[in-house]
Formats: structure tokens, C-alpha cells, sequence
């Protein structure tokens, strides 16, 4: 093959990739990545935790758990493999928030 045709077929593979790239108008997942969340309890005070969200699944004190994402304008829901949920508030890009029973947690990222 000579050098010529080779180049044009690579050029033209490089070209499609870019416009699928170009054109992949699926949402990003914004809460991918190392977070340590805050929690002010009543009767316990301040309680922190470290939680990683990962493609297909989140892992808090060494437990991973399967779960998917619904991800919606500014929030994302969490959903584990039997439906329940947690939904959480995009604040800002590295801060996010949600509400359980009434008791506010605030997440902070530190990592990707």
C-alpha cells in the first residue's frame, strides 16, 4: 500500500472519531471523582465521610455499591440496584448537596 492512500485513510479515521466526539450529546457525569461529605447531625455533631462515584458504581467506607445515574439539569440522581435513590445538587464544580429526612450534607471534591 503506498504511503499516499495510507495517509488519506488515516486522516479520514481521525476524522470520523472527531466528529462522533463532536457529536456525542450525552450528559457528563459532573459528580465523578473523590468527594468528602459534611454532615451536621443534632445530637452527634459534625460527621465526615470520603465517597467515590465511579462509572457504574460508589464506594463509601470500603463498601462498593452498584448503582446508575440519572442526570438531570443541576441535579444527579444516584440510584442503587434496587431503586432507591439519592439525589444530589450540583452547587458549583466542586461542591455539591443533599437532603435526607432533613439533615443537610454538603460534599466537597478532592479528587477525579
Amino acid at each position: 500500500m503506498d504511503v499516499k492512500k495510507l495517509a488519506t485513510m488515516l486522516i479520514g479515521s481521525m476524522m470520523v472519531v472527531i466528529i462522533m466526539l463532536l457529536m456525542d450529546d450525552s450528559p457528563k457525569n459532573p459528580i465523578i471523582g473523590k468527594w468528602k461529605s459534611e454532615t451536621m447531625f443534632p445530637a452527634m455533631g459534625k460527621v465526615t465521610n470520603i465517597i467515590e462515584f465511579k462509572k457504574e458504581s460508589v464506594e463509601m467506607e470500603g463498601i462498593v455499591y452498584k448503582v446508575h445515574y440519572d442526570i438531570q439539569n443541576k441535579k444527579v440522581i444516584v440510584m442503587d440496584e434496587k431503586g432507591s435513590g439519592t439525589v444530589y445538587e450540583i452547587i458549583d464544580r466542586h461542591t455539591m448537596k443533599s437532603s435526607m429526612m432533613g439533615i443537610e450534607t454538603v460534599y466537597k471534591k478532592i479528587g477525579n
